[in-house]
């Protein structure tokens, strides 16, 4: 070992003993002490012409001459060369034990230098071995006079201090690698850790994890380089200069590949499953597609009226079965129990050996109702919400018969309930010239239960609330409060959640108690209508997906269509979804496949007008068709108005007034129906305006749909015309009898189209009318007050009024196929109406 180490052929192996202490590739330390020396050399050179001569005279002439020229040269020379001797001796015995005690290590360390083999040894104990000999060689330079060091002993010495700072570099540089090595491998074994779920590349990554991921990346990438500036890497062992090449490189690809990494992956799922994506009407849009395969933990898709909302969620239900998670792990949420049931015959349809009960598709009521019968092995005395309908109908009817109540915990709040009933009564029958119907009112009973429990009012403040300026809604709020008292006295008896809204709450509960078990009950969570739900029901949603659960929710929604507000439920849920719930992926749909390009441009109109927060959306139209929503504004509306749209109905129908259409234009896609066209309103049963529409299409022999539980207008001759036989559902709506023996044709005959615009939600119609489209009046749009009507009590809408109400205007304007009319009142037109650029072409009707 030296600086003539490198030259030498023999290598010794690790685990072996070099058979010799000596340095490797040193000549004899014997041959070093022969020659001269510093101290010696300086003597002679020192000497003068006389003193000369004592160096070529032999002894013992060399005395009698230093005796003769009266000089002490010789003897000088003399105690020279003893010192010299003492020296070699101090140095030999040094150099010896240096060689003996330390030769093998250093000879080791050299060794692995520069064959860059694995290091067998342990590099802590060399370390410290190599301290010691550097101690041991600046001992041996403080003991000897390098003076007296032959020029060859000089050299021996510089090339052990050669190879000991050779080792001592090699060390230095291995200890601080393997620190820096050990620090990289925690923090790499954490990246593994926290990235073996998506190494494969077939799993979407969470948004957490590819943020820490990346940072992760980052950090040992920087490390890792700063290692390669820090040290001598090409002295290192070869195992140890390849890992940290192959580290670099593979930090480096992923510090470059993880921020794409979920789009890498939505293209690779859009190729592998594009039989998934396909429709009788082509491909899924890319938007749409791209919202299916995305699965962060919570998942916001904000699908804009016409999107295809249901085609989306209906799909993603669909992908999921064909990436193999079982129907068991799958739970969807609709707004309707009819939703529901469409959606499982639809999913059905489309998967193989898939069966309609096997899928977990519901309201979010019969949701929570299930997770809360898991944990509770009791019989309930009564099912949820059962108990309002009962109690609402026993005690009108043991009003309106002046009879008691079998149910009567209060009797003092039945007698306040029943002389506040017969006066509504009295006002309906006055207000309509009849007397109103009795499922009617006892629906709007439970109803007025229901969201007094919703909005936690108690009998008091209901009492607080009815206004005075309204004897009607007054009356009714009256006889309200009183049913709420003593509803709220049998619930105390009740085993089991007595409403919906204790159904949620109970279900809250009981996940709060098992949210291990029920956190991972379900991989994923998919839910409608998320514009429209509630506080309450968005802590049940993300207490499935929080404490450590692998759960994935998915929602779809669009904040554009909120106007559920007066039911409880909160825009700002939707809006602020992303930024309030961590791990959320928002996706925008943005294709209409519904409305003519005009409709889309005055829908996106009309909101980019709005005072408070939403989304922002950038939608366009798949339909060419090119029309204008047309404003009609009429003088003397009041008179004329119901005239006018009736009018209207028959124009768009291409008939005349008094004609009617044949059996052949039924059902027929090359001319319209009666199910063609579309009249909305603020309300519908209690809306005066649509009572008159009625009246005056009934007059002109045309079907039409009447409130819930009334029956649709069918005339004679139209049901002679029908070439099926026709019944009744439930709720009073026309459907053909056979229709379950024809499910491939039409389930009922086509009827105009009568709603408030949120029974239309959800619904389309190539021709719609908005009417009235006024400003103020209560059928308005939007109206003097909330349109809570007989509900005014019991509704604390947390939606601010004007901003809901601009989201209904949207909503009616968005159900248009091809014609949208707006009809009201000349100086009193819809303020959404006005605004600049909504509506291209008016009327002026005088």
């Amino acid at each position: 070992m030296t600086a003539e180490h490198d030259s030498h052929d023999q290598v010794v192996d690790d685990d072996e003993t070099t058979g010799t202490d000596d340095w490797r590739g040193q000549t004899s330390l014997a041959e070093g002490h022969q020659g001269t020396f510093p101290a010696f050399e300086e003597h002679k050179a020192e000497a003068g012409d006389p003193e000369f001569l004592l160096e070529i005279t032999p002894e013992p002439f060399d005395q009698f001459l230093e005796r003769f020229l009266d000089t002490e040269y010789v003897e000088q020379r003399k105690q020279i060369l003893e010192q010299r001797d003492e020296t070699e001796t101090e140095f030999t015995r040094r150099v010896d034990r240096i060689e003996s005690v330390y030769g093998e290590v250093i000879n080791r360390v050299l060794d692995r230098r520069l064959d860059g083999d694995s290091v067998l040894f342990d590099v802590e104990n060399y370390w410290q071995q190599v301290s010691d000999v550097q101690s041991e060689l600046d001992s041996l330079r403080g003991a000897v006079d390098e003076a007296y060091l032959t020029y060859a002993e000089q050299r021996y010495l510089s090339n052990i201090e050669g190879d000991i700072v050779s080792a001592r570099e090699y060390l230095r540089n291995k200890r601080a690698f393997d620190d820096h090595q050990a620090d990289l491998r925690t923090d790499i074994e954490k990246f593994d850790t926290l990235f073996e779920p998506y190494s494969g590349g077939n799993r979407y990554m969470i948004s957490s994890d590819q943020e820490e991921l990346i940072e992760l990346a980052h950090s040992i990438h920087h490390d890792l380089q700063q290692t390669a500036r820090e040290l001598q890497i090409q002295i290192l062992p070869d195992d140890d200069i390849d890992w940290l090449e192959e580290q670099k490189a593979r930090f480096q690809k992923l510090t470059e590949e993880l921020p794409d990494y979920n789009t890498a992956f939505v293209k690779r799922q859009r190729d592998q499953y594009e039989h998934v994506f396909e429709t009788s009407h082509g491909q899924l849009k890319p938007a749409q597609q791209k919202a299916i395969i995305r699965n962060n933990r919570r998942n916001l898709v904000d699908a804009s009226a016409g999107t295809g909302k249901t085609l989306t969620l209906t799909h993603r239900f669909v992908y999921l079965l064909e990436r193999g998670v079982s129907p068991a792990d799958i739970v969807a949420v609709t707004f309707t129990g009819d939703a529901a049931e469409e959606m499982k015959g639809r999913i059905a349809d489309r998967v193989d050996d898939v069966r309609e009960e096997s899928l977990q598709i519901s309201t979010i009521h019969s949701f929570a109702n299930g997770i809360t019968q898991q944990y509770n092995s009791q019989q309930w005395s009564t099912e949820p919400g059962e108990m309002q309908e009962q109690l609402a109908e026993e005690y009108y009817k043991a009003a309106i018969n002046n009879e008691r109540p079998d149910t009567e915990p209060n009797p003092d709040a039945f007698e306040v309930f029943a002389t506040h009933i017969k006066k509504y009564i009295s006002v309906e029958a006055e207000r309509n010239d009849d007397e109103p119907r009795a499922g009617a009112i006892i629906e709007d009973l439970t109803d007025f239960i229901e969201k007094a429990q919703t909005f936690d009012l108690s009998p008091e403040e209901i009492r607080q609330r009815t206004p005075d300026s309204n004897k009607r809604v007054a009356v009714f709020g009256l006889a309200g409060a009183a049913l709420v008292e003593a509803y709220r006295s049998v619930a105390e008896d009740i085993n089991g959640p007595i409403d919906y809204d204790a159904m949620l709450t109970d279900a809250i509960e009981v996940i709060k108690k098992h949210p291990k078990e029920l956190g991972n009950r379900y991989d994923h969570i998919l839910v409608d209508e998320f514009q429209d739900v509630s506080e309450t029901e968005v802590t049940l949603f993300n207490l499935l997906v929080e404490n450590g659960s692998e759960s994935h929710l998915f929602c779809v929604g669009d904040d554009w269509q909120s106007i559920y507000g007066f039911r409880g439920s909160d825009v700002r849920i939707f809006t602020g979804f992303p930024d309030d719930y961590p791990d959320t992926t928002y996706t925008s749909l943005d294709v209409n496949f519904r409305c003519p390009p005009a409709i889309v441009q005055a829908g996106a109109t009309l909101m980019e007008n709005a005072t408070v927060p939403q989304n922002s959306k950038a939608v366009t139209a798949h339909s060419d068709i090119e029309m204008s929503p047309i404003a009609h504004k009429l003088r003397l509306f009041e008179q004329r108005g119901v005239k006018y749209v009736a009018n209207l109905i028959e124009d768009a129908l291409n008939i005349d007034s008094g004609r009617r259409l044949s059996a052949e234009h039924l059902h027929s896609d090359d001319h319209r129906d009666y199910g063609d066209v579309m009249v909305i309103s603020q309300n519908d049963k209690n809306s005066n305006y649509l009572r008159q529409l009625r009246s005056e299409l009934k007059s002109r022999g045309l079907p039409f749909r009447n409130p819930k539980y009334m029956k649709d207008h069918i005339p004679e001759w139209y049901e002679d015309l029908l070439d099926r036989e026709i019944t009744y559902d439930s709720e009073h709506f026309v459907e053909y009898a056979d229709k379950d023996e024809r499910p491939d044709e039409p389930e009922a005959p086509p009827v105009i189209q009568l709603k408030s615009i949120y029974s239309a939600k959800g619904t389309e119609a190539p021709v719609v009318i908005l009417a009235p489209a006024t400003d103020g009046p209560t059928d308005g749009i939007p109206p003097e007050d909330r349109p809570n009507g007989l509900f005014e009590p019991v509704v604390a809408n947390p939606a601010e009024h004007l901003p809901e109400q601009r989201r209904l205007f949207y909503v009616a304007l968005t159900r248009a196929e091809e014609e949208f009319h707006a009809v009201g009142a000349d100086g009193q037109f819809s303020r959404f109406i006005h605004e600049p650029m909504t509506f291209s072409r008016k009327k002026y009707l005088r």
